[in-house]
């Protein structure tokens, strides 16, 4: 297993800023190129040709696309903000709810063909910021969901087990299309395209927020090859 949140050095309340900064001017003024290019589809849709009206597509999915990269580094950045609030939270059956709802919001992507998922879940139960549970587990479960082989019946399996009176771990794996051991160390970096395909709508951010989010929480997070043939995850944090 390869660890992978490590220190930031390059991440300052400066590059916070920055990321405001974009968020809301650039981010302003991609707005506008996606709304006017839609009002404009919508108005001249009878005089453009197919060619044209192509383009005008272009535009405005290359401007949505990159709202939601802005979005996706405001996020980023605000993770460190946003930990400040710390409830108890019943870690199992946290799991269980985004498990769910990961599973619903990626229907469409599955088409019907809803891997085989296996709980292994101990009770756990710690005080911690929700936001980043649930970011975390979203990430890494939509990862699980979102590689899977073509035509090839998907695995899953969770696991969250007490390791010692402070420690508990939580380890996900897939029988996906897994990483080579070369690549492990780009998997963190933003914007990651390392194990994108066609036709997944990942953005490449889910793993480079757990290694914040980890970084954030003084958790130790670590990559390698599962033993059902893809790709694991293990995350091991205090309680």
């Amino acid at each position: 297993m390869s660890e992978q949140a490590k220190p930031d050095e390059m991440y300052t309340p400066k590059l916070q800023e920055f990321s405001y900064a974009i968020s809301h001017d650039l981010g302003a003024a991609i707005r506008g190129i996606s709304q006017l290019t839609g009002l404009l589809e919508q108005d001249i849709s009878e005089k453009v040709s197919d060619k044209e009206r192509y383009w005008m597509q272009l535009i405005k999915g290359s401007a949505d696309k990159a709202q939601s990269m802005i979005d996706a580094m405001t996020l980023y950045t605000r993770l460190e903000s946003s930990r400040e609030v710390s409830v108890e939270l019943e870690l199992n059956l946290l799991i269980e709810t985004m498990l769910s709802k990961c599973l619903d919001e990626n229907a469409g992507l599955l088409n019907g063909n809803s891997p085989d998922v296996s709980l292994n879940l101990q009770a756990v139960k710690l005080h911690a910021t929700p936001n980043h549970w649930k970011l975390l587990l979203t990430s890494l479960i939509n990862n699980a969901l979102q590689f899977q082989q073509p035509n090839k019946a998907g695995e899953i399996s969770i696991s969250l087990q007490v390791i010692t009176s402070q420690k508990a771990v939580l380890v996900i794996e897939d029988n996906g299309i897994g990483v080579s051991e070369s690549k492990l160390s780009g998997l963190t970096k933003p914007f990651s395209t390392t194990r994108n395909y066609q036709d997944s709508p990942n953005l490449g951010m889910g793993l480079s927020y757990c290694a914040r989010i980890a970084q954030l929480n003084q958790a130790r997070l670590y990559f390698g090859e599962s033993e059902l043939g893809g790709f694991k995850v293990e995350y091991e944090f205090s309680i």
